[in-house]
């Protein structure tokens, strides 16, 4: 089907050149579709909480200790155990800022912290699961509407 044929015949001159001259490679296409929309990820710093992204989820908290090469860095999970990850498993904790209404003064706060995380849990995860809206709270929920289903009256047996 892709074959040249060997012919007598003229062909076009674009016909003649072998494929890498004729444009630029797939590779080249595909990275310039995917660097479209492709983000840098912000470098992490020592003593950074972040979630460790292990069997398709974000997994326990760790504390980044260093960066051993440019995109990998040494965390140590709240197990106690140092692992090595890409960035790319590595998604960081916002450090939320709340005020103090002593001082006047807004005050910067982990959301959590990795020692107090062995000792109590995994206090994040626990309120990410628990569900908003409680059936005790009052709220009635509203069902969606659905196709009512008839059963075939030839199959009824009627007594």
């Amino acid at each position: 089907m892709n074959r040249k044929l060997k012919t007598k015949l003229p062909s076009a001159e674009h016909l003649l050149l072998s494929a890498g001259q004729r444009g630029p490679p797939r590779e080249n296409r595909s990275k310039r579709a995917y660097d479209k929309s492709a983000q840098p990820l912000c470098p992490l710093e020592r003593d950074d909480l972040v979630r460790v992204r292990g069997e398709g989820r974000w997994g326990p908290v760790a504390q980044v200790l260093k960066e051993t090469t440019p995109r990998s860095y040494e965390v140590l999970t709240e197990h106690g155990s140092r692992i090595r990850r890409n960035r790319r498993h590595l998604l960081k904790i916002p450090r939320t800022e709340s005020h103090d209404p002593e001082n006047g003064d807004a005050v910067e706060v982990q959301s959590e912290q990795l020692g107090e995380q062995g000792e109590q849990g995994n206090d994040l995860a626990d309120t990410e699961r628990s569900p908003v809206d409680s059936p005790s709270s009052g709220v009635e929920r509203v069902e969606r509407p659905r196709r009512s289903i008839v059963k075939p009256k030839r199959l009824v047996e009627e007594c």
